[in-house]
């Protein structure tokens, strides 16, 4: 994986998770979770863990990881640095494993064997997925950020490639002002 911990801290998880823009997000975020109605949720690249917190308000048992050291800052004691490549908990320890927003952040040659370890230690898998370029930059130190978004892939590539994915798509993402993107509306998987 590109050596991109540098630029996921806390300036920029409280930009992108902390924003107005997000919370229509996490509503539909958490509302795509509770039709299936999991005790035990993993929030895989959690961020900030706003996602995480909302899921339990909402009574979930739901827990963060992140490869960041300034990620879960909303989720002390629900929450462990960790790689998504290889996730520290045993087998089948989750009914829900969710994955939002992040999985364009991984590079190709990782996807399997991110999808293999959220595969492992979870039933149900949910993911929000951007499709284009992300539209914004972060500077540190006077230095531009590399491309957040670098597994740029169309629906029918993440179809193959995650068949067993849900991918959460609505109005919203639609018409994201989250990060740019223009969500590709798509029919639910058989």
């Amino acid at each position: 994986m590109k050596d991109m911990k540098e630029w996921y801290n806390q300036a920029y998880f409280d930009a992108f998770d902390k924003g107005a823009h997000y919370r229509p997000r996490v509503f539909n975020i958490v509302n795509a979770v509770k039709k299936y109605n999991p005790k035990t949720i993993l929030d895989v690249g959690c961020g900030a863990g706003v996602v995480t917190k909302k899921l339990r308000d909402e009574g979930f048992d739901a827990i963060g990881i992140d490869f960041s050291p300034d990620a879960g800052k909303e989720i002390p004691g629900y929450f462990k640095v960790a790689d998504a490549r290889d996730i520290p908990y045993p087998d089948n320890s989750f009914d829900m494993v969710l994955c939002t927003g992040v999985l364009e952040h991984i590079e190709e040659k990782d996807i399997d064997q991110v999808y293999s370890e959220m595969k492992r230690v979870g039933g149900k898998i949910m993911a929000t997925i951007g499709f284009r370029k992300s539209n914004y930059y972060w500077m540190k130190d006077g230095k531009k950020s590399p491309e957040y978004h670098i597994t740029i892939r169309p629906i029918e590539w993440w179809d193959k490639k995650v068949p067993e994915i849900e991918i959460i798509n609505n109005k919203y993402y639609e018409k994201s002002i989250y990060n740019g993107n223009k969500w590709v509306p798509r029919a639910p998987r058989s």
